[in-house]
């Protein structure tokens, strides 16, 4: 197998989704033939079997990984950098380094100043009574990242 891009224009994205998830990184035996109580028919269905089949039938086909921590990450970054944490609270917040966080909103920029420009136009008292922003008072504490960044 070539990549995820091949397997979803062979059988389709939903059906590719489901190998992806089934069988990501393993090696996958297609059958010359169709049968509708093979597992892999159960998982994306016959019309997508079928097609698989047809290109891939009695072969062993390497399913590709794929991993979406790093996009997660930098709409994490993105997002909290937006609301108006400094790059260092936001690599805390992450636990990832200060230079990793720049890294991504530098990769960003023009993302996060039209969130932070949104924010500002939002309306908000503090932001109107030149405040500032009102993410901006909030303590390092009060800005928590996701479960999935604490082992949770």
């Amino acid at each position: 197998m070539q990549s995820a891009k091949q397997l979803v224009k062979d059988i389709g994205f939903d059906a590719a989704l489901r190998i992806i998830a089934a069988w990501g990184g393993r090696t996958l035996y297609i059958p010359g033939k169709v049968d509708p109580h093979h597992l892999i028919c159960k998982v994306i269905g016959i019309e997508a079997f079928e097609k698989l089949e047809s290109i891939y039938g009695s072969q062993t086909i390497t399913v590709p990984k794929l991993n979406l921590k790093h996009i997660k990450l930098e709409v994490d970054a993105v997002t909290l950098v937006s609301k108006g944490l400094s790059m260092r609270e936001a690599a805390h917040v992450l636990g990832v380094s200060k230079e990793r966080v720049k890294q991504i909103v530098g990769k960003h920029r023009v993302l996060v100043r039209s969130k932070q420009k949104r924010l500002k136009i939002a309306g908000d008292p503090a932001v109107k009574a030149g405040r500032g922003c009102p993410h901006s008072r909030k303590s390092v504490s009060d800005r928590t990242a996701p479960a999935s960044y604490h082992g949770k």
